[in-house]
C-alpha cells in the first residue's frame, strides 16, 4: 500500500483508486499504520480492503498457539483494513459463501462510477502549502455530504500561542504526537516521548476521562516495567478537538505533560491558554480539527 501510493500513484492525475487483497496479516512492514494511511491519502488515493480469511481455523503460529505470535496477541488485522478504507474513503468488504471475489469488484465499480470528484483552484499563492477549507451544500433532499479527513500535520499552519515555545525536540514530538491522534477515535487525548507512544485516551465523551485514562495505562506501564516514573513525566500531548475547558490540561499537566498541541477554537481558548501559562507549559495550535467515530 505505501509503495504504491508513494511511488506510483502520487506522481499519477485523475481519479485514483487501490485494492487491497489480503488476509489481513502482516508480518514484516516496516512502514507504520498510520505512515501507510498518510501516503495514500497524499496520493489522493482510495484505499479499498478485500480480505480473504479463515477466521474459524487461523494458521498455526511458530511460537504462541493459533492467532498468537512470539506470545503476544496477533495484531487485529480486520480491524487495521477497516481503519484504512475508512480513513481513506473507500469501503471495507470480507470473501464469504454468499459473497465472491468478482462480486465486490462489481461493487467497487459500481460504487466509482457513481462518486463525483469535485476540484477548485486557489486563489493564494503556489507557494502557500497551508490547508485549504472547502464549504459544500446540497439542495437536493436525501443526499448526503461526507469528506474525507484529509488534514496532515504537515499542512498545517501551527501558531504558538504561550509565554514559552516549544523546543525543538516537543515540536517534534507534538507533530508526531498530533500525527496519531488522526487515527485514533474521538475523543482522543495522546500522549508521547521520543517519537513514540506513551498513552492513550480513546472513544471518551469527556475530554478530561480521556486525559485521565491515557495517563493511568502510562502508570500501569510503568509499574509493569519497574519504571521509577510513568513516561508521561516530560512527554508532550496531543487532544484531535480543542480543551473546551481547562481541566482536560490540568490532568495532563498533573501527569507531566510540558506541551501540547490542539487544534483550538474552544470560547474558553484564553482560560486554557492561561492554564498553560501559568504552568509554564508550551501550547501550539492547529487550527485543524480530526473527527473518528
Amino acid at each position: 500500500m505505501y509503495l504504491a501510493s508513494d511511488e506510483i500513484l502520487k506522481n499519477q492525475s485523475g481519479r485514483k483508486a487501490l485494492m487491497l487483497l489480503t488476509d489481513g496479516e502482516d508480518t514484516s512492514s516496516k512502514i507504520s499504520l498510520a505512515e501507510a494511511i498518510s501516503s495514500c491519502e497524499h496520493a489522493d488515493t482510495l484505499a479499498y480492503s478485500i480480505r480473504i480469511a479463515d477466521d474459524e481455523n487461523p494458521p498455526m503460529r511458530s511460537f504462541g498457539g493459533h492467532g498468537r505470535r512470539g506470545g503476544f496477541e496477533r495484531p487485529d488485522g480486520k480491524k487495521f483494513l477497516k481503519q484504512i478504507s475508512h480513513t481513506t474513503g473507500g469501503a471495507y468488504f470480507e470473501v464469504s459463501k454468499k459473497k465472491s471475489v468478482e462480486q465486490i469488484y462489481s461493487e467497487i465499480e459500481e460504487e466509482l462510477r457513481n462518486q463525483y470528484s469535485l476540484g477548485y483552484s486557489s486563489d493564494r499563492p503556489a507557494g502557500d502549502t497551508g490547508y485549504r477549507k472547502i464549504a459544500l451544500t446540497v439542495n437536493r433532499k436525501g443526499l448526503l455530504v461526507q469528506s474525507r479527513d484529509n488534514a496532515t500535520i504537515d499542512g498545517m499552519s501551527l501558531k504558538i500561542v504561550t509565554k514559552r515555545p516549544p523546543t525543538a525536540a516537543e515540536l517534534d514530538d507534538l507533530r508526531f504526537a498530533f500525527r496519531i491522534a488522526k487515527h485514533v477515535k474521538s475523543n482522543t487525548i495522546v500522549y508521547a516521548k521520543d517519537r513514540a507512544t506513551v498513552g492513550i485516551g480513546a472513544g471518551q465523551m469527556s475530554r478530561v476521562d480521556a486525559s485521565r485514562i491515557a495517563a493511568r495505562k502510562a502508570e500501569d506501564a510503568a509499574k509493569e516495567l519497574k519504571l521509577a516514573a510513568p513516561l508521561t513525566k516530560g512527554s508532550v500531548v496531543a487532544s484531535d478537538a480543542f480543551f473546551p475547558f481547562p481541566d482536560g490540561l490540568l490532568v495532563a499537566i498533573e501527569a507531566g505533560a510540558t506541551a501540547v498541541i490542539q487544534p483550538g477554537g474552544s470560547v474558553n481558548d484564553d482560560k486554557v491558554i492561561a492554564a498553560a501559562n501559568d504552568h509554564n507549559v508550551a501550547m501550539v495550535l492547529t487550527g485543524t480539527r480530526h473527527f473518528r467515530h
